[in-house]
C-alpha cells in the first residue's frame, strides 16, 4: 500500500493570496468548495462604502519554486489549450496568481488568449516579474472586472465575436430570472434560438450579480453587442422569482464589427490591372 502524504504546498499559496484579498484589498474572497476545471477561488469587488458590488473575478493560484525560474523581466507558466480555452471563454475574467512560499513572492497576470503566446507544443503566459499581487493592482483589477469602459468594451465584442456570429439572421430570446428575496439575485443568463418554448436552452451563462443590478445592467455588460425589447411582461412567479424575457438582436456596431472582421480576415486580392506599375493614370504634374 503506497505511503499516504501531506503536502501543504498549495494551501500556502491559496492561504497567502486569501490573506491579501480579504486584509489589504479589504474585497471578499469565496474560495470553490468543489473542485473545478482550473479556477480556486472568486474574489468580489468591494466599494469603498464596504458594499458588496457583485462584481466577480475568477482565480486561479499556483504556488512553489519551480514556477519562479524564467530569466529575463518575466516568468513562463506553460498550459495546454484546453485549459486556456476554459480561462479565455469563462463567464468571469480570469486571472492566474503565482506564490513563491520561500520569499512570500506573489505576482499574477491575466488568464486569456491576449496574455498567451503559442509555443510550438502549447501555451504560455508571461507574468511579469514586477507585477505584485498587492493593493496597487486593485484598480486595474476592478477597472477589468465590470467592463464598461471603452477598452473593456472593446475586448468584450472580440472574446464574443464566434457566440456573436450565432445570433446572426435568426430569431433569439433571452431568458434572465430574477430572485426577489435573495441578496444574489441574478445567477444565469438562457438563450433560446428559433423557438422560445423548446425543452432546453441552448446556452446558458452563470453570472452572479447581486440587488445593486437591474437587467439592463446585465445586458449591458454580458451582451453589449445586443439590442432588445420585451417579449412578454415580467412573470412572477410564487412570489419568489421573476422571469425576464428578452427578445434580442445584433446591434448596428456588432453587425459592422462582424462585417470588419470578415474583412480584415480575408481582405480583397488586387486585380491584374491594379498591380504595382500597371495603374493607368496622368500625372498633370509632369506637364
Amino acid at each position: 500500500m503506497p505511503r499516504r502524504t501531506h503536502d501543504p504546498t498549495e494551501r500556502i499559496g491559496v492561504n497567502a493570496v486569501e490573506r491579501i484579498v480579504t486584509a489589504d484589498f479589504e474585497w471578499i474572497w469565496r474560495e470553490q468548495p468543489v473542485a473545478d476545471f482550473g479556477i480556486d477561488a472568486q474574489i468580489e469587488v468591494v466599494d469603498r462604502d464596504k458594499k458588496p458590488t457583485g462584481r466577480l473575478i475568477a482565480v486561479q493560484v499556483k504556488t512553489g519554486t519551480s514556477y519562479f525560474r524564467g530569466a529575463g523581466e518575466t516568468h513562463p507558466f506553460y498550459i495546454d489549450e484546453e485549459h486556456l480555452k476554459y480561462w479565455d471563454q469563462h463567464s468571469l475574467s480570469v486571472i492566474l496568481i503565482l506564490h513563491n512560499p520561500d520569499d512570500e513572492q506573489t505576482i499574477w497576470q491575466w488568464a486569456d488568449l491576449h496574455s498567451a503566446r503559442a509555443t510550438e507544443t502549447q501555451w504560455c503566459i508571461d507574468v511579469p516579474k514586477t507585477k505584485a499581487f498587492n493593493a496597487e493592482c486593485m484598480s486595474e483589477l476592478q477597472g477589468e472586472v465590470w467592463m464598461d469602459d471603452s477598452i473593456g468594451l472593446r475586448r468584450r465584442f472580440a472574446l464574443d465575436r464566434q457566440f456573436m456570429n450565432k445570433f446572426k439572421d435568426r430569431d433569439a430570446f433571452v431568458t434572465i430570472r430574477l430572485w426577489l428575496n435573495k441578496s444574489l439575485r441574478f445567477r444565469e443568463i438562457q438563450v433560446h434560438f428559433d423557438d422560445l418554448n423548446k425543452e432546453s436552452p441552448d446556452y446558458e451563462i452563470p453570472i452572479m450579480a447581486t440587488w445593486d443590478f437591474e437587467v439592463s445592467d446585465l445586458m449591458r455588460h454580458f451582451l453589449p453587442w445586443l439590442e432588445y425589447d420585451y417579449h412578454d411582461e415580467p412573470e412572477e412567479i410564487a412570489g419568489e422569482i421573476e422571469d425576464h424575457v428578452i427578445e434580442v438582436w445584433l446591434s448596428k456596431p456588432a453587425e459592422a464589427f462582424l462585417e470588419l472582421e470578415t474583412f480584415f480576415e480575408n481582405p480583397p486580392q488586387p486585380s491584374e490591372s491594379e498591380e504595382f506599375g500597371e495603374t493607368d493614370f496622368e500625372d498633370d504634374s509632369l506637364g
